[in-house]
């Protein structure tokens, strides 16, 4: 049974999982999947000290090698989410005889495009036309067997998803991949620790596949009220105001400092958010390790600039990715600036439609927002100024603060 813990950033999910885990000794086998390698080689090990976890290495035949033989001894595996992305039908199936209970920190995406490095657009027509896949009245693809076994070359990757039965095509060329529904559906225990999981890919892909998930009770397992951690960054988060930035929320569209926004966005455009940025360096008086930002990783040559490029020297840069997640590394700084309005892919949105399944775009927006100012000195209970140069995500945070 999938088990939902819901839980706002700072709440306990993952220190409260990690205590039951200890106190479990004997009792359950675990598999523990998180987003970063820090998290397993430390931060899992440290708070689980009556488990012995097997951490997946690569010992010449890859880690998925090293995995399977951890499976089979029925040893306590703690991972991250790129080996989970790695399964094969045979991985899934030591899972399931071994009598795991998987724990995923944070949700992953169970849908979405091919990544381009497998297999682009033009590799897609190849496979097509040479036959080596094909495509199903359902669009399932499935690979030819008969012509290309145990194919192990250039397209292995889009083979094994194949025979995982996770391909599908979707508007003639593009090709999607889900999560292989056989894990989740037969897997004895899963909890998922995460956050808004209504917006989440996961969610949608859960009812595509019809697959039941309950909600775990936060006060019965232990989290922190969301009330109580909403009040306390009301109390600490001051959003930055002042005459350029209420004049750039003027006239907004709800697409202003999207993707597509940046790179048709004219040099004097740019010259003004860089300036608010450098603004607030030199009124404010921040020094590096004061400051983080975001926006676009194509839009990043254009929008760096002298007082918020560099971060601490131990630290590297001051911009991180608008998506990145539990990382704390920026946890002593109280300046964010937050200059994206993000959405889904628009392809993603209407393929999980075309299953019958409603994206929750703003929801899913906002999670990735809080996600990020989290990373500052908020996650501390301290205060933080918070610049946010799109109208619709300020307004989206705004909102969710005051429900």
């Amino acid at each position: 049974m999938i088990k939902v813990v819901s839980g706002l950033c700072g709440s306990g999910k993952s220190t409260r999982m990690l205590e039951k885990i200890n106190e479990s000794v004997g009792d359950i086998r675990w598999l523990f999947i998180t987003p970063f390698l820090a998290e397993v080689n430390e931060r899992v090990p440290k708070a689980t000290p009556n488990i012995n976890w097997h951490i997946p290495k690569n010992k010449g035949k890859g880690k998925l090698s090293d995995l399977h033989k951890a499976l089979k001894k029925k040893e306590d595996i703690v991972a991250t989410h790129a080996l989970l992305h790695m399964f094969e039908q045979s991985t899934i199936d030591l899972i399931i005889d071994g009598g795991y209970t998987l724990v995923i920190d944070e949700a992953i995406d169970c849908i979405g495009k091919v990544d381009s490095n497998i297999c682009n657009g033009s590799d897609v027509e190849a496979l097509i036309t040479s036959e080596m896949v094909f495509v199903q009245e359902d669009s399932s693809v499935t690979w030819n067997e008969d012509r290309y076994p145990l194919h192990e070359g250039k397209y292995s990757a889009v083979r094994n998803m194949c025979n995982l039965g996770i391909l599908q095509s979707f508007r003639d060329q593009f090709v999607m991949w889900q999560y292989p529904d056989m894990l989740l559906s037969n897997i004895k225990d899963c909890y998922i620790l995460t956050y808004m999981f209504q917006g989440s890919t996961m969610r949608a892909w859960l009812d595509v596949k019809g697959i039941p998930y309950d909600y775990v009770d936060p006060v019965a397992f232990g989290l922190r009220s969301e009330k109580e951690l909403k009040l306390q960054l009301k109390g600490n988060l001051e959003f930055v105001d002042n005459r350029t930035l209420k004049s750039l929320y003027k006239n907004q569209t709800r697409y202003t400092f999207s993707n597509s926004w940046y790179k048709k966005a004219p040099q004097h455009k740019i010259k003004i958010i860089k300036g608010l940025i450098r603004s607030a360096v030199v009124t404010g008086n921040l020094r590096q390790g004061d400051i983080f930002w975001t926006c676009f990783n194509s839009a990043y040559d254009r929008m760096k600039g002298t007082g918020y490029t560099k971060g601490c020297s131990d630290k590297g840069l001051a911009h991180i990715p608008w998506n990145i997640k539990a990382v704390n590394t920026f946890k002593d700084h109280q300046y964010c600036v937050y200059g994206v309005n993000i959405f889904k892919d628009p392809t993603e949105v209407e393929y999980m439609k075309s299953l019958g399944v409603e994206v929750e775009s703003d929801e899913w927006s906002l999670s990735e927002m809080i996600q990020f100012i989290y990373r500052g000195s908020i996650r501390q209970n301290e205060p933080m100024k918070l610049m946010v140069f799109s109208k619709r995500m300020r307004g989206l945070l705004e909102v969710w603060l005051d429900n």
